[in-house]
């Protein structure tokens, strides 16, 4: 017999087992226990709990609770009713439970054996939602006092849109299947993070989804979410067992399956139709289907107007441990169940928060000030031996002086008034009386205070944000910031990785995802190769002025210190970028001399070359790993460095025009605009002399993960850089190795071959550097963008653009890089309606280069014809969702963030690149507009059927209209051309013009360029010339700023 001291119910307050000799209080909500002593509940109170209006206070779900429950036994509650207890005579009867279970006062409630097998059996609720972001308050509270592991989600109604981690279930897995076309439906399966769960693979055209749970000692379990929408149809009931044929035909799993079934008309308690039953044969196909199967359908209250349409079906009745009903947060209630299941747990190392606010910062600074005079000491000492010594310090000094406190799980609903929860108390003590009585006036009173809950639960819940981020005793810069992390939580994807595809399986352990995915990451890189370049097709190395030598200095280091950011992560040495901030001016001279001593010696410390690497999805299959890019996270100090030769190596390239001048990746003063503003003006001149101009979208296949070691320092020397330097970035590139970082398991290390780090402050530089002769392989125009690259020419020249094909393969081969001719594209931009397609085929690698109408260039939509509707419709549908996230993340009165949120967070989606594809017809401005409009009624929170003028919204909020503000944005971009702030030369567009129109125009002038189409007159350097010539003498933008 089990002794009484192992029974894992524990008080909630002693944390003492509440075995049957104890007088035990039981929440009806949470399943919590106490001992009735620890509530200060005398044995008098006590033998009334449940036989009175009494109530004693759970301090867990803080909730109002009237009565206690009973405990059941998992052998005999299959003979139960989901509400029912066993009486003392009964379990007297059964061998198994002969105890002693006489409580001390025979007026207590009767309290029978725990049911248990290892642990807190498996919860699982059924929840129809009937618009899931609708009830989001309601839902967190829901997921808060019940504490469910798995739940079920019917009737969604998510689409694409919203983001998972609106839902507010950070504590879980959440798998989703939305309805792709029309409103409602939709189904979910959320899964306790702490247990190890996978989606599986399988397809249907119904609102079915399956996810496997791996269980401990036992079959795994596969847990189905199902919604069948109307009681006539039959196709979803034919693919759900279809879906469960198909997954146990090569494996036994136990099956527990959920969802709203809509067939109302069967009494589960009898397991008879009711009268007047509609669709006989499908009900009947139903219940002979179940019985096919071996499953066992489990509810047998009502969920719904006095029928049982939420459904909970297993084959593993013998499991189930107790069923009930508890009320829901739409018109349906909930079925809850719970099994003897003991799934496998992700082991989850408790995470330790650095309180750096709390931090005594003058004592940490002159323990470092200590430690630091003893390494400088070391007159003679090697680069290795500084940074063993310095990181130490750096540690040491962290472990010492800078408390910690281990991280918790915030899972509370502080909205919850005591108001609300005495009236949710209410509610569910109708729900009771309902249920036993059936009163048809009980039932109408409990559907109107759920009602009234729900309305109370919306307002407390806004009411709370709209607090939350607009405190009036909090500072300007600590409201902001809460803001848009709370904005930035809401817009992330929390789903994570949950599976890869393996050869034969799908893998979900989190070290083996993280092994598989660095394996992909690796699998891209080349061979190391000899020296040798090919030195036919290398840069040219005519007239190249050396670079200066690089001597760092204190106080440089100290201001690039000062400048981190605080809140960015650590590196692979675990020193953070706070404490190198507030400690700068106290390191600063050890990490001088650091610096120079690496410079000096082309000595790069192992920690340096080390990378975590985090996988960042990027598009289509999840489960595919190279549908994943690799950031590297590296140590702050190496970026502190990085960061200092970075500049030194750009004034050498920028100070003598090495860089190829169409490259406007990751160089100061130039930008996605810039060059979209230069490419659409350069075609629309072109067709404006009649002529038609054939483009080729090129696609690198993994373009910075190829980049070759040696070949790139021969590059570097080529163009000047100094020796120091180019040997300090070769020990700085070769031994490098990676880990991937995944679900806080660490792959095995890899050695990194070929690449520059992406998320390094010198990978982006050295990357141009690599590719920067590119464009010298090739007599066709050439545009750069990083690797987003762009060949174009006369459509007459068609011969002359395939040889540059050939001519790009040539350099890919000898530079190691690879194009992906799948991925790349052909457009030809002609003014003719009928014969838009080149006439002739372009060929990468033998294969056929697909032709299209539109390209999608720098995240802008470019037509064949230069007209912008594609463009406009995509970013008027991207700022309809965008507003629609703002919509239900922050509360309607909450009008001041509404208007920051839409000018933060939608507005930059409507202007993007503005410049090269303004100014519009009235058609597609005025779609535009809308936009706006819509979003001045949405911080108002007036509905379209409104008679409120949109004008009148618009002037409170001092929004000037979008086409004003595009024009002001063309005429500053011109301006900053003007005035050299931005690398982009006007005299190569338009010249100037000593012609003055008017007194009070100014003198500075640009000449009218001829025009003979609309698109040439409307590219950004023709129309923009004539919008600077009207400007008035006194305009503010036609002086230079300072």
């Amino acid at each position: 017999m089990t002794d009484e001291s192992s029974i894992p119910y524990l008080c909630g307050t002693c944390q003492k087992p509440v075995t049957n000799n104890d007088e035990g209080i039981m929440c009806d909500i949470c399943d919590e226990w106490y001992h009735a002593a620890c509530h200060n509940i005398q044995s008098q109170a006590y033998s009334k709990l449940g036989h009175s209006s009494m109530e004693w206070y759970c301090f867990k779900c803080e909730s109002n609770i009237h009565n206690t429950r009973d405990y059941t036994h998992p052998s005999d509650i299959h003979n139960l009713t989901p509400n029912s207890s066993l009486s003392l005579d009964s379990i007297q009867s059964i061998p198994s439970l002969q105890r002693d279970l006489q409580p001390k006062l025979t007026s207590s409630p009767t309290k029978l054996p725990p049911t248990w097998t290892k642990g807190k059996p498996l919860r699982i609720i059924n929840i129809n939602c009937q618009s899931l972001v609708g009830k989001k308050g309601q839902w967190s509270h829901l997921l808060t006092a019940c504490r469910p592991d798995v739940i079920i989600a019917t009737e969604t109604w998510l689409s694409p849109d919203v983001k998972t981690s609106e839902l507010e279930c950070d504590n879980y897995a959440v798998y989703r299947r939305d309805r792709t076309t029309g409103l409602g439906g939709g189904v979910l399966i959320a899964v306790s993070s702490a247990i190890k769960s996978t989606l599986t693979d399988i397809q249907t055209n119904s609102e079915i989804l399956w996810v496997k749970i791996n269980c401990k000692g036992q079959r795994d379990i596969l847990v189905g979410a199902c919604y069948r929408p109307i009681v006539s149809d039959k196709s979803t009931t034919t693919e759900l067992f279809s879906s469960i044929e198909k997954l146990t035909e090569k494996r036994n799993f136990d099956i527990f399956l959920g969802g709203d079934f809509n067939y109302p008309r069967w009494n589960w308690t009898s397991m008879e139709l009711k009268n007047n039953t509609p669709y006989v044969e499908l009900h009947r196909a139903f219940s002979e289907s179940l019985m096919q199967y071996e499953l066992k359908q489990l509810v047998t209250e009502p969920t719904r107007c006095g029928n049982t349409l939420d459904l909970m079906i297993t084959n593993i009745p013998s499991r189930i441990v107790r069923t009930r009903v508890i009320p829901g947060i739409s018109d349906h209630d909930i079925p809850l169940v719970e099994l003897s299941l003991t799934p496998l747990k992700k082991y989850q190392v408790p995470r330790m928060i650095k309180l750096y606010n709390r931090t005594n910062w003058k004592q940490l600074n002159s323990f470092l000030e200590i430690e630091m005079e003893k390494i400088m000491a070391h007159k003679r000492a090697p680069t290795d031996q500084l940074w063993t010594s310095f990181k130490s310090a750096i540690l040491e000094a962290e472990k010492k002086l800078v408390p910690t406190k281990k991280a918790k799980r915030r899972d509370s609903c502080p909205w919850v008034s005591p108001l609300l929860r005495q009236k949710m108390e209410k509610r569910d003590q109708l729900r009771k009386d309902s249920t036993r009585k059936g009163h048809e006036k009980i039932e109408t009173r409990y559907k109107a205070l759920k009602r009234e809950c729900q309305r109370i639960f919306r307002h407390e819940n806004n009411k709370y944000v709209d607090k939350l981020l607009n405190d009036e005793s909090e500072r300007t810069e600590v409201l902001s910031k809460r803001f848009w992390t709370y904005v930035k939580h809401r817009r992330s994807e929390c789903s994570g990785i949950t599976a890869i595809r393996g050869k034969n399986a799908l893998i979900t352990d989190s070290k083996s995802k993280a092994d598989a995915l660095n394996r992909q990451f690796q699998s891209v890189f080349t061979k190391p190769s000899s020296p040798s370049v090919p030195l036919t097709t290398g840069p040219a190395t005519k007239d190249v002025p050396s670079m200066p030598e690089l001597k760092v200095g204190c106080e440089g280091v100290r201001s690039h210190l000062r400048k981190l950011n605080p809140h960015k992560a650590g590196g692979p040495d675990g020193i953070s970028p706070r404490l190198l901030r507030e400690t700068a001016d106290t390191i600063a001279p050890m990490l001088t001399r650091l610096f120079n001593t690496s410079l000096m010696s082309a000595s790069v410390p192992k920690d340096w070359r080390k990378a975590h690497v985090s996988p960042i999805y990027k598009k289509g299959d999840r489960y595919k790993t190279e549908n994943y890019r690799p950031v590297s996270l590296t140590c702050i100090c190496s970026k502190v460095f990085e960061h200092i030769i970075t500049c030194h190596l750009m004034r050498h390239l920028e100070g003598n025009n090495l860089l190829y001048p169409r490259q406007h990746g990751f160089r100061a003063k130039l930008s996605c605009e810039t060059q979209l503003t230069e490419l659409i003006s350069d075609i629309s001149a072109e067709l404006d002399k009649g002529r038609e101009v054939d483009a080729i979208l090129l696609d690198f296949s993994k373009a910075f993960d190829r980049v070759n070691h040696h070949k790139l320092v021969y590059k570097l020397k080529e163009i000047g850089v100094s020796d120091a330097i180019a040997t300090w970035v070769q020990s700085f590139l070769n031994g490098r190795t990676q880990r991937v970082v995944l679900e806080g398991a660490l792959s095995e290390s890899c050695p990194v071959s070929s690449g520059v780090p992406q998320g390094s402050v010198l990978g982006p530089l050295l990357f141009l550097v690599y590719i920067n002769d590119l464009p010298k392989s090739v007599l066709s125009s050439v545009r750069l963008f990083a690797d987003d690259t762009i060949i174009y020419d006369d459509a007459t020249k068609s011969d002359q653009l395939q040889e540059d094909l050939r001519q790009l393969e040539l350099w890919e081969k000898a530079w190691d890089m690879s194009f992906h001719p799948a991925k790349c594209e052909v457009i030809r931009f002609t003014r003719r309606r009928g014969r838009a397609a080149p006439t002739r085929e372009y060929v990468l690698h033998n294969q056929k280069i697909p032709v299209v109408s539109k390209i999608k260039y720098l995240g802008v939509h470019i037509q064949n014809d230069l007209k912008w509707s594609a463009h406009i419709d995509y970013i008027c549908g991207k700022a309809a969702s965008t507003l629609g996230f703002i919509k239900r993340t922050l509360p309607p009165s909450s009008k001041n963030l509404r208007a920051k949120a839409f000018k933060q967070l939608e507005r930059p989606i409507l202007e993007y690149a503005s410049c090269s594809w303004d100014p519009l017809p009235k058609t597609l401005s005025d779609k535009v507009e809308a936009a706006q409009r819509r979003a001045a009624r949405a911080v108002f929170n007036v509905p379209r059927t409104s008679r409120i003028s949109t004008t009148t919204l618009l002037n409170k909020l001092d929004w000037v209209p979008l086409a004003e503000r595009r024009e002001h944005r063309r005429i500053c971009l011109f301006r900053a051309m003007h005035f050299k702030e931005v690398n982009t030369e006007l005299h190569d567009y338009i010249k100037p013009s000593k012609t003055k129109t008017s007194s009070r125009k100014h003198s500075v002038q640009y000449s009218n360029t001829h025009h003979n189409t609309k698109s040439h007159l409307s590219s950004f350097f023709v129309h923009t010339a004539k919008l600077w010539n009207n400007l008035d003498v006194d305009s503010r933008v036609l002086y230079p700023p300072g």
